[in-house]
């Protein structure tokens, strides 16, 4: 189920090299590239969703056959998110050259970014609830705002990403960059490509499976959430 991910993988990886070379050899022009690319990928999302009248976001219990194909699986509408991670090498690698090139920001803008892509973070998320849920079917479909959130929810998420390591990279992460930093994470963070490719086959044999519906409560599905997690990191670690 998570081979398209490696299809579109390799196509961002083979396009890079277009992005990154001029971000090298003429800054000006890769930051516009870089800008333009990151907008069209934005755009292009909102359009789709719009003109077809699909859901924002990916939602079991409506139709999603035209959602996946249109949307889900197409590079082109996921191409923002490497972008942002190409800017985040960039400021990286510059500040591997000049190590003091943002160690020093000022601690208004370090609060500021913090707080920002923390309450933001939390506004995508929430914002997946409010367009997974049947009950808000008429705006899933129809909103002005369903389609604003479908074509910037994946890119803002990585921007917020991507803050959290650019300030534990740049010594500005404070306690959680100690946290993060701590060895014990090191064999996890080895293990998550597995665990993302064999996590979806865990749960659809756990699903498929059951002889009887199931009912929801938060204890199963805190209960399900670990023990799918931890056969998922025995497979990573098989894997």
């Amino acid at each position: 189920p998570a081979s398209w991910y490696l299809a579109n993988d390799t196509q961002f990886y083979l396009l890079a090299p277009l992005v990154i070379l001029p971000l090298w050899r003429k800054k000006k022009l890769g930051l516009a590239l870089t800008g333009i690319l990151g907008l069209v990928s934005v755009i292009i999302p909102g359009i789709i969703k719009a003109n077809k009248n699909l859901p924002a976001v990916f939602t079991y219990s409506l139709d999603m056959k035209s959602y996946m194909e249109d949307i889900y699986y197409k590079p082109w509408t996921r191409f923002g998110t490497y972008i942002v991670g190409i800017v985040l090498g960039y400021l990286l690698h510059s500040n591997s050259k000049n190590p003091t090139l943002f160690s020093n920001l000022p601690n208004r803008v370090v609060r500021l970014g913090w707080l920002t892509s923390t309450f933001v973070a939390v506004g995508i998320m929430f914002g997946g609830v409010y367009y997974s849920d049947p009950d808000n079917e008429d705006a899933i479909y129809n909103s002005l705002h369903s389609a604003v959130y479908c074509a910037l929810h994946r890119v803002i998420w990585s921007i917020c990403t991507a803050w959290v390591i650019f300030a534990c990279a740049t010594g500005n992460g404070g306690l959680l960059d100690t946290i993060l930093s701590h060895k014990i994470f090191v064999p996890l963070a080895r293990l998550t490509f597995g665990i993302y490719f064999s996590s979806c086959q865990v749960q659809m044999v756990y699903h498929y499976k059951q002889p009887h519906p199931f009912y929801y409560s938060k204890y199963n599905t805190i209960f399900l959430f670990f023990g799918h997690m931890g056969m998922c990191i025995l497979a990573s670690y098989v894997l």
